[in-house]
């Protein structure tokens, strides 16, 4: 059991010297552009429990 124990040891420093030594290339052009994903909705946004929302008019068509 303890050899085991011993030898997975071993493989995780192995491997965590390894992730540590990889050197990602240079990739020009890479630069993702800052901006919202989703546009905003023409509705209102849902600011109380849906029951309450129900008894208001304003959620009302």
């Amino acid at each position: 059991m303890q050899a085991t124990e011993g030898i997975i040891d071993t493989l995780l420093d192995v491997i965590a010297n390894i992730i540590g030594e990889h050197i990602v290339g240079n990739r020009p052009g890479r630069k993702e552009p800052r901006a919202k994903k989703r546009r905003p909705k023409p509705t209102p946004r849902l600011q109380h429990s849906r029951k309450q929302a129900r008894r208001l008019k304003v959620y009302q068509k």
